[in-house]
């Protein structure tokens, strides 16, 4: 379930998911371009990657995944604030580029604010977590920094391109140098712009599988969205998915357009 968050924090928070599932199951994630903060209100949850098995802590900060990840679980019970691609810096004081691929416990991360926080939402229902989220949001943000002003205006042009404009076209409409850009973007976002401008094609695409569903040609899908052909979109799914176009299509019970049983 997707709840739209409070005006006030409009600048760092996309929107609240709230997602439960009573199955124990193997799960994919894969990024949106976004990172977030989670609490996991259920059973332990587990995550698979090039480090092993790491059981996830109660709450937990996750940067930008260049790659997908594998969650296991007996039953899942999350709520997730899902933020801007520029919201760690202002939120936390930190590079974003040092979440790059991380998930960091938000007691490790803040000390006993935390460890507070947690155990307030853990025992609140749905609507009181939020809330009391948002007023933790809502003291916790700084004033955004010229550069990560400057980020966000870039970060929303690459959306507003649906991802299909380069890191050269980017630098000549924003007057400045590809190296600054770099740099800047890394820093802000926790990736490259020309990562975060494939993510955010992929998302497009996934966007519109969903929308035409079955019946979509995929071919043809791919080239409307920005591939080269077909057999680019596949190449490029199975980098940041692990599944093909058509695996994804057929996978039923999706708990998100990037978390779903596989």
């Amino acid at each position: 379930m997707q709840i739209p968050c409070s005006p006030l924090l409009s600048n760092i928070v996309k929107h609240y998911l709230v997602i439960e599932s009573s199955e124990y199951l193997l799960y994919r994630f894969f990024s949106d371009g976004n990172p977030g903060i989670a609490f996991r209100l259920g059973d332990p949850i587990y995550i698979s990657n090039s480090l092993g098995e790491q059981a996830q802590p109660s709450s937990f900060i996750y940067g930008q995944i260049p790659n997908y990840l594998n969650l296991q679980a007996s039953s899942v019970k999350m709520l997730i604030a899902v933020l801007h691609p520029t919201a760690l810096p202002g939120l936390f004081r930190i590079s974003a580029n040092e979440m790059k691929d991380k998930t960091v416990a938000l007691e490790e991360l803040i000390g006993t604010k935390g460890r507070l926080l947690e155990e307030h939402i853990t025992n609140k229902n749905t609507t009181d977590a939020i809330n009391c989220l948002e007023n933790f949001l809502i003291k916790q943000n700084a004033s955004l920094q010229s550069s990560e002003k400057f980020i966000n205006k870039l970060s929303d042009y690459i959306k507003s391109c649906a991802g299909n404009v380069s890191v050269e076209q980017l630098s000549r409409i924003f007057s400045t140098t590809e190296r600054q850009l770099e740099r800047k973007f890394k820093e802000c976002v926790g990736i490259s712009p020309k990562s975060f401008a494939d993510t955010v094609k992929l998302q497009n695409f996934l966007k519109c599988l969903q929308k035409y569903g079955e019946e979509t040609n995929l071919g043809q899908l791919s080239y409307e969205c920005g591939y080269y052909d077909q057999a680019h979109l596949n190449t490029r799914f199975k980098q940041k998915t692990g599944l093909a176009p058509s695996q994804y299509l057929s996978i039923k019970g999706k708990l998100s357009i990037n978390l779903l049983p596989v």
